[in-house]
């Protein structure tokens, strides 16, 4: 029985995609991952630049309290309020109960503004569009400063009758969680008991934004966010209030979206969305500091202002504050809404995996094209591994190229490049061992024969660990124990006795076979679908040729037998238990004699054959018993 074309070729080059499987698999499913997904992010900073050329939109100002510890609450409330009053007054709003000496940190009662009066001299000037608070209020707090609860509130709704749209902060976390700045997000389900409401009703809403950035990447220059934003909202009828997401990108929008408050230990199923951060340089510039603010509210109109404290929201987890963070995340969201440019990094994986396994299309099709193209010319293998190289890259410039004039930047190379790799490289193993056949079996043909003899026989057998261990008990020991008849040993081949380390394989297996006697190949149930199996048969086949009477075949399996080789007589083990008798009768006699024993072997064979009224294990094949 023949192997089918398609079978041989399967056989044939499995092993090279069983190899390039493995290794692609353990590139994107191990640890390896986390190497390659740090080369993304340098990918992003370095060759890209991105965030180097990032400015905080210009619509957006950011406001930094200048607090030095949550524990000052007083402080903290006193400098909100004075805010609030400086931006109520620029923008002419009517003066409500105002906090005297609030800049020096008290909330006792006042009638007048602390922040300039330009506003009500000279008429309304540009209000804020929005304020966004970067703090919870909790009732805790105001429990502790319950004197500035009273001027906040009415700061708010003055800000709120001025248009101003008002944004807050809300902790939604477990108290014992560690919080966001430790990175372990646990949601509080009584949260909203925490806050105090009354300052929480002059808002227009209220959220959360978990940031997170990987501690492995300190200096990366993106971070990623859930969108776990939470607002309060009234439901139209009913009139309760029911808690909603909000992600962040809706500051700054006439209407705000909705989505599904996350319960506990949800945060995972919602996406992420990646924020490209500009250098915190830039950031430091653009922060405005309380007492700027305080001085010139006037820079505040028509602006989108947040308000935090970059020390008090601070970790050594991350590089940069939780307050930058939502700085440079506002900025994107602000320019997305005003339609202005800024770069947004895309993150797809059924595009890195086109990249990936298109480009190795690209990469084995450009690879053997130039191989074919240049047969018999010099460094063929290495202009085609050029060009392999080259090509998938080129396409893969295109499309970054393209991304980038869209303003959109990716990153998810780095698995596509290894996939690549990964395809020449086993396409270049694959070539090199075919060409190294080629060569030989060319040299082969015109080789000098005068090899000087080394080996009484050669055996050749298919390296799976039952036929070899076959192999050794019933070949290999009868001819190390058998001898000469001068007393002397029999000299054998056997691949893993002589084959030294160092030693090329091909060179040592043609020299070995022109210097045997005799040729044993072992007929296995794989031989012929092993590439050194078939090899060594060719040879051998050539050394027939030459000499004759060279091949002693021996058969485990008598079926599926090329037909090529079909021709010789073999033996059939399963038929000739004492096979091993006759084999090493004909290597220990002299050369005549060897070659006279074995052609009266075969004759005898022939006329039992024809005697015989038993099938033979195949009738199209002759078969030695």
């Amino acid at each position: 029985m023949q192997r089918s074309p398609a079978g041989a070729a399967l056989r044939h080059f499995g092993p090279y995609v069983a190899v390039w499987l493995l290794l692609v698999l353990m590139v994107a499913l191990t640890p390896l991952t986390n190497l390659w997904h740090k080369w993304d992010f340098w990918l992003l900073q370095v060759p890209l630049q991105l965030g180097n050329g990032l400015a905080l939109d210009r619509e957006l100002s950011v406001v930094d309290l200048d607090v030095d510890s949550a524990s000052k609450v007083a402080e903290i409330r006193a400098r909100q309020i004075a805010l609030l009053d400086a931006m109520n007054a620029e923008a002419g709003a009517a003066p409500a109960a105002r906090a005297a000496g609030v800049a020096a940190g008290s909330c006792a009662p006042s009638v007048l503004h602390v922040g300039p009066l330009s506003g009500a001299l000279a008429g309304p000037r540009p209000k804020p569009e929005a304020v966004v608070f970067d703090v919870a209020f909790l009732k805790a707090n105001s429990a502790l400063v319950s004197q500035c609860v009273r001027p906040l509130v009415e700061e708010l709704h003055a800000a709120r009758m001025a248009g101003i749209k008002i944004y807050g902060a809300m902790d939604i976390e477990s108290p014992n969680a560690g919080g966001s700045i430790s990175g372990n997000l646990q949601l509080d389900p009584g949260y909203e008991l925490n806050h105090d409401e009354r300052v929480y009703a002059e808002f227009n809403g209220t959220g959360h934004t978990e940031f997170f950035a990987d501690s492995d990447r300190p200096a990366t220059p993106l971070v990623y966010y859930p969108k776990v934003v939470i607002m309060p909202v009234v439901e139209s009828g009913s009139g309760e209030v029911a808690p909603c997401a909000l992600p962040i990108v809706t500051v700054g929008q006439a209407a705000d979206e909705c989505l599904p408050l996350l319960g506990m230990n949800q945060q995972d199923e919602v996406a992420n969305v990646i924020v490209p951060l500009g250098a915190s340089a830039v950031f430091e510039r653009a922060r405005l500091s309380y007492a700027q603010a305080i001085r010139n509210p006037s820079v505040l109109g028509d602006k989108i202002v947040l308000i935090g404290d970059e020390r008090i929201d601070s970790s050594a987890r991350d590089a940069r504050s939780k307050f930058e963070m939502l700085a440079w995340a506002m900025s994107q969201s602000v320019a997305g809404v005003r339609s202005r440019p800024y770069p947004r990094v895309l993150v797809d994986v059924n595009t890195m995996l086109g990249l990936a396994i298109g480009g190795s299309i690209l990469a084995l099709a450009s690879f053997v094209y130039f191989l074919n193209h240049r047969r018999g010319k010099p460094l063929r293998l290495v202009v085609a591994t050029l060009f392999a190289l080259a090509v998938p890259a080129a396409a893969i410039f295109a499309v970054e190229a393209n991304l980038i004039a869209h303003n959109e930047l990716y990153s998810q190379l780095t698995l596509p490049a290894l996939t690549i790799l990964i395809t020449i490289g086993v396409a270049v193993w694959a070539a090199s061992a075919a060409i190294k056949r080629d060569l030989f079996v060319t040299a082969l043909q015109g080789r000098n024969t005068g090899i000087a003899e080394r080996y009484d026989v050669f055996i050749s057998y298919a390296r799976e660990p039952e036929n070899a261990a076959w192999v050794k008990e019933r070949i290999l020991g009868p001819l190390s124990r058998a001898t000469m008849p001068d007393g002397k040993s029999l000299r054998i081949f056997f691949d893993t006795d002589s084959i030294k380390v160092g030693f090329g394989w091909y060179t040592t297996i043609v020299d070995s076979i022109y210097g045997s006697r005799f040729f044993v190949p072992v007929y296995s149930e794989g031989y012929f679908d092993r590439p050194f199996c078939r090899d060594e048969m060719e040879i051998a086949m050539l050394r027939q040729v030459e000499i004759g009477d060279f091949i002693l075949p021996v058969a485990r399996v008598a079926t599926g037998v090329p037909a090529r080789y079909a021709r010789m007589q073999f033996i059939d083990v399963a038929r000739e238990p004492a096979f091993m008798g006759e084999i090493i009768r004909i290597i220990t006699s002299s050369a005549s004699e060897a070659s006279i024993e074995k052609r009266h072997y075969d004759a005898a064979d022939r006329d039992n054959d024809r005697e015989s009224d038993a099938p033979g294990p195949d009738p199209n094949i002759p078969t030695v018993r």
